[in-house]
C-alpha cells in the first residue's frame, strides 16, 4: 500500500506540473493576443494623428 501511495503522489505531481505548463501556455497566448490588439490600435491612432498633422501643416503654409 505504501508503494501505491508514493506512485499516486508521483503521478499527482506530474499531473500538476503538466496542468501548470498547459495553463501557463494558454495565459501566454491570451497575453500575446491582447498585446497584438493593443499594438494594432496604437498603429491606427498613429496613422490618424499623422494624417491630422499633414492637414494642419498644409493650412499653416
Amino acid at each position: 500500500m505504501l508503494k501505491k501511495t508514493k506512485k499516486t503522489q508521483k503521478n499527482s505531481g506530474e499531473n500538476i506540473k503538466e496542468l501548470l505548463k498547459h495553463q501557463t501556455e494558454k495565459l501566454t497566448e491570451i497575453f500575446d493576443k491582447r498585446i497584438q490588439v493593443a499594438q494594432e490600435e496604437f498603429n491606427g491612432i498613429n496613422k490618424k494623428l499623422d494624417s491630422h498633422t499633414k492637414t494642419l501643416d498644409s493650412h499653416m503654409y
